[in-house]
């Protein structure tokens, strides 16, 4: 057996969202039946070459997990361990498991210009919402690069994980940062995990943004309440 899904992710260094951490995941690597015990599921084989590896347990993630399964994804991409073609061709044997249709959405918005697990997240919460994210974006005429621009608008999106600013002169930069990008009438709205674990607050700073930059929340796009 080996390990499967979000544990196989970690264990090849992959992000994923909030596992359980008390559940094992393995895949038998010969034909056996699949089987649910309270600490391990032994999920059946899935016969696929050596070489994709990474890409089956990256599918095998999202079945589970959109959140996770992005992440992994993303990781993957920019690490160039697996590709979306080769993920694209392992769903073809998950065909038919709970949470396939996950995968539609996970290989759809993947993208290894993404830079962090918190970017991948907002980018699956932002598409829910009928956004579409443009990753790391170069803003014109400044040395400024976004985490991400909302393609027709000028709102950018700043994924803020505890880590990325260690100090207090990074803090004032970043300050300084938005200032000017605001100043050339760029809306900016800031992420944490917090924001994204209360919608209805995320949804409203970014309504506001929009307004502010001109911009409609889309027809389609989902709304709280």
């Amino acid at each position: 057996m080996r390990a499967s899904h979000y544990s196989g992710a970690v264990l090849m260094g992959l992000p994923v969202h909030r596992p359980d951490w008390n559940l094992i995941h393995l895949m038998r690597t010969a034909p056996g039946p699949a089987a649910c015990r309270r600490t391990v599921v032994i999920h059946a084989c899935v016969d696929v070459p050596a070489e994709l590896a990474t890409a089956l347990v990256v599918a095998q993630t999202a079945l589970d997990s959109p959140e996770s399964g992005l992440m992994a994804l993303d990781a993957a991409l920019a690490r160039d361990v697996a590709s979306k073609p080769q993920v694209r061709v392992v769903a073809e044997s998950l065909a038919g498991y709970r949470g396939y249709g996950h995968l539609d959405t996970v290989l759809r918005l993947g993208d290894g210009r993404r830079e962090s697990p918190l970017e991948s997240r907002t980018a699956l919460t932002l598409d829910a919402w009928g956004f579409e994210m443009q990753p790391q974006f170069e803003v014109p005429g400044t040395l400024y690069r976004a985490d991400g621009r909302i393609v027709g608008t000028r709102v950018l999106v700043e994924s803020d994980g505890r880590g990325k600013y260690q100090d207090q002169a990074a803090v004032i930069a970043e300050k300084a940062r938005e200032d000017d990008l605001r100043a050339l009438d760029w809306q900016v709205v800031r992420v944490t995990s917090d924001l994204l674990d209360t919608p209805a607050k995320l949804m409203g700073r970014l309504r506001a943004a929009l307004v502010r930059a001109g911009a409609q929340w889309p027809a389609h796009g989902r709304r709280l309440g």
